[in-house]
């Protein structure tokens, strides 16, 4: 919870799977942040307490399996809520897992590695000067600028113009969206790259 409210989820056209769900305690509540809600659980018994206990929810509840999901429910959501069933995992199949309900390959637009470079930079403040930015990234201010529109379309950043006394200024933040959308490509990455191997020394 604490998570999501640092954030400011917002589901408003997303779509979230609850790993594990248990009762539902978990997907009751982004559910009620407006995500399109699916939770699955491999107990039959766990998936119709939780069906039982909330009556009128919007949450579809499912029996399924982490490692052989259907086909439609693989890489399909925007958000994946998982507590301690895939770190319980050994691996294999931890990283099967990983992979079968993260939110898909890599996404282009941060992928492109200026881009992935200017969001990292932004995932450490909650707003950053403009001229800050294009130091840290060692871009010229024509090429960030471009480079952050692209973002700014994609809903990922958000520009904020003023001034400092009489000069103009820029200031630019990621959005709660690309704030989800930084951590799930990495989350992918790690996924595909799997753990680092142990140091033989």
């Amino acid at each position: 919870m604490q998570w999501a409210q640092a954030r400011g989820l917002s589901g408003a056209g997303r779509r979230t799977i609850v790993v594990g769900c248990g009762l539902g305690a978990d997907a009751e509540y982004v559910a009620g942040l407006g995500y399109d809600t699916v939770a699955f659980d491999v107990a039959e018994t766990a998936v119709r307490v939780a069906r039982q206990r909330h009556p009128g929810t919007t949450v579809r509840y499912v029996t399924a399996d982490l490692l052989d999901l259907p086909a439609a429910r693989v890489r399909a959501f925007d958000l994946v809520v998982e507590v301690i069933t895939v770190q319980a995992l050994p691996d294999p199949p931890r990283r099967t897992a990983i992979i079968n309900v993260g939110r898909g390959p890599p996404r282009p637009v941060i992928h492109f590695p200026v881009r992935l470079s200017i969001m990292a930079c932004l995932a450490e403040v909650a707003e950053a000067e403009f001229r800050f930015v294009m130091d840290t990234v060692e871009l010229t201010a024509a090429s960030l600028s471009k480079q952050v529109t692209v973002l700014e379309d994609s809903g990922y950043v958000a520009v904020r113009k003023g001034y400092v006394g009489r000069r103009p200024r820029t200031w630019l933040a990621l959005t709660a969206a690309g704030r989800e959308a930084l951590a799930g490509h990495l989350d992918t990455v790690r996924a595909i790259a799997g753990p680092p191997e142990a140091d033989p020394n």
